[in-house]
């Protein structure tokens, strides 16, 4: 026995309807008929009250385990087929009819989202970002572009928590302030030790966690930030012709990524304000940090997954829905790497030694110890634009107050001692 779904076809022509991001409204793919988000919910919000309170069947009928996953299945009222889904899936399409299918009963109470972002990339546009993202990737092999297919392009309202709250760090540092002087005969370095107390406070509005277990974090973290700006009071009629999942991650789970982004970003933004210092380090065991105001909202924002294959290997790749920034790994040619490694110590080797080739002094051995780093250096870089995709480990697109993040309330710089050292210097004179 299956569950019913809400079906969104055009009341013009019964064709099949999606949310479309150039007009901000819903469209019909036969007749090309436009509708406000409005007039579809209106149009809809019986079909879609009469779903969502119909009568629960037994969990025995309506789920089963395939493996690992919990799978559910919904009819389709246009073709009759059934559509087998993941237990989560909130929106998708008959894989038969095509008819865009939205599950009401997912968005009951306590499960219906606060917000959204729709969708202002299109599909079209996916496939022409994606020849883009190739470009400038030196280290790509060459037949990747060429061979490599795209299996998947799915458009899908991924499920976020979004943190609001305030951080308070208290926080103490080792701070130095250091001199040096020469006589005929001696260095002399002289050190001002101080210990310094900072404590502040920063407020975040809306950090972003995917609330998916099926969407890797890292991924999510590296298409940010989204304009909230043209966040809107979620309605169903936005998510016609995409997929969508409910949260499967609680507030609760996903409350330790947001905080510890925001108590970075805090923590970093004090250390700032230990200026005038030579060195200085923090005393992290006597970090104390508090939080307060906190709130976590629901809300479904935009993302475009793509799917490529290339030696018998996957490659997923995300955009942003609503700015267009893409993410993804890249596979990377050892060959071509090892070529610019070698190049790069070479040509650095070669300028340095033009440079003090006019000099009686040729410290060769600090010339190609130089030449290492610059190419280590290089390879770095190199390999971060083919493998960008991180874990959000900072918060500063969401300061509520950029142009002053963090507000101090103790600011205090206590000296404590002198060090001196002597180092004698030995003379040339023969």
């Amino acid at each position: 026995m299956t569950e019913q779904v809400t079906e969104y076809i055009c009341p013009a022509c019964g064709g099949p309807m999606k949310f479309d991001p150039e007009s901000g409204k819903v469209k019909c793919e036969y007749c090309a008929s436009l509708y406000t988000i409005e007039e579809a919910k209106k149009y809809f919000e019986e079909k879609n009250k009469a779903v969502a309170n119909a009568p629960t069947i037994s969990e025995d009928e309506s789920y089963w385990t395939d493996g690992d996953e919990t799978m559910k299945a919904y009819k389709c009222n246009s073709c009759g087929a059934e559509m087998v889904c993941e237990e989560t899936t909130a929106a998708t399409s008959c894989p038969y009819c095509g008819n865009p299918a939205v599950m009401p009963q997912k968005f009951k109470g306590m499960l219906r989202p606060k917000y959204v972002i729709p969708f202002k990339v299109d599909k079209s546009e996916v496939k022409e970002k994606l020849e883009k993202y190739y470009k400038g990737k030196v280290l790509l092999p060459g037949t990747f572009k060429g061979h490599n297919h795209i299996d998947e392009i799915k458009g899908i309202y991924v499920p976020f928590w979004l943190y609001s709250g305030t951080v308070e760090a208290d926080m103490h540092f080792d701070a130095e302030q250091i001199s040096e002087k020469k006589t005929s005969t001696e260095k002399i370095t002289t050190t001002k030790h101080y210990e310094v107390h900072r404590k502040g406070t920063a407020k975040y509005v809306n950090i972003p966690t995917d609330a998916s277990s099926a969407m890797p974090d890292d991924l999510m973290d590296s298409i940010e930030p989204y304009d909230y700006k043209e966040m809107t009071k979620f309605e169903m009629e936005y998510l016609p012709g995409y997929l969508a999942d409910k949260y499967d991650v609680s507030k609760e789970d996903s409350i330790e990524r947001a905080r510890k982004r925001a108590e970075n970003t805090t923590a970093s933004e004090i250390k700032k304000t230990v200026d005038g210092y030579d060195k200085v380090q923090e005393r992290t065991l006597l970090r104390r940090v508090r939080y307060s105001g906190e709130k976590q909202e629901y809300a479904m924002l935009p993302v475009w997954l793509l799917t490529t294959n290339w030696n018998n290997q996957n490659f997923l790749f995300a955009v942003n829905g609503q700015t267009g920034k893409m993410t993804g790994n890249l596979p990377i040619d050892r060959m071509k790497q090892i070529l610019w490694i070698l190049c790069s110590f070479i040509l650095s080797f070669g300028i340095l030694e033009l440079i003090v080739k006019a000099t009686a002094f040729k410290p060769l051995l600090m010339i190609g110890i130089f030449s290492v780093i610059v190419a280590f250096i290089v390879n770095i870089i190199l390999r971060m634009t083919m493998k960008p995709v991180r874990t959000g480990s900072e918060a500063m697109n969401y300061v509520q107050n950029d142009k002053k993040p963090v507000q101090l309330s103790v600011k205090q710089d206590n000296y404590i001692r002198t060090t001196e050292k002597r180092e004698k210097i030995e003379s040339n004179k023969n």
